[in-house]
């Protein structure tokens, strides 16, 4: 048994307009982003980018403002102790916390510095109908991994096929770390981990 303390769907964001199929849900990226460790003073390098998510939610808890446009509708502000609290905050527009480029895989390892990099998050794109491309990228995402991400980096990856991704992080020298499975709606996903 539990109470509705929020009164909606938190998984919803104000900042996402359209959607895709391939697109995860910013609960997801949000808890992707923390089972990395992910903090502001970390690096994140999101570089299968897709709408951008993980990077939006990364800003977003940067400044403690999930949900913040829809603060005002909380179901537990009507409750006693909170009722004379004030939420107010001053925020400035995130995009000017996120970084965006656009570079192939391949030139990944001459963008950053050796070991410049904290984090990786991200979703890799995934084709069942093109398996030798898809190896391919993969291949090219731990190569340059291996040498931008610091000596104590991580790598988490979401997918709903992580076997080639196990293949290539292997070959590279990476170790799995963590394995998880979520589901988005009747979209099985997993989680894997990596360091070096």
């Amino acid at each position: 048994m539990g109470i509705d303390f929020c009164g909606f769907d938190l998984s919803k964001r104000d900042y996402k307009v359209f959607s895709s199929a391939s697109d995860i849900k910013g609960t997801i990226a949000y808890s992707l982003l923390r089972i990395a460790g992910y903090k502001k003073e970390k690096k994140l390098l999101d570089p299968f980018c897709s709408s951008g998510i993980i990077p939006i939610e990364a800003a977003l808890y940067n400044k403690g403002t999930l949900n913040y446009y829809r603060k005002d509708d909380f179901a537990f502000l009507k409750l006693k102790p909170f009722e004379k609290q004030n939420f107010e905050q001053l925020i400035a527009a995130i995009n000017k916390d996120i970084e965006f480029s656009r570079a192939d895989l391949e030139w990944l390892d001459t963008r950053f510095d050796k070991n410049e990099i904290d984090l990786i998050v991200t979703k890799p794109m995934f084709s069942k109908y093109d398996l030798k491309r898809t190896k391919k990228t993969y291949d090219e995402f731990f190569y340059a991994a291996k040498y931008i991400l610091s000596e104590k980096g991580k790598i988490v990856l979401i997918s709903r096929s992580i076997d080639l991704l196990k293949e290539s992080a292997e070959k590279n020298g990476f170790k799995i770390t963590d394995e998880r499975i979520v589901w988005q709606g009747q979209q099985k996903l997993e989680i894997i981990v990596f360091i070096k």
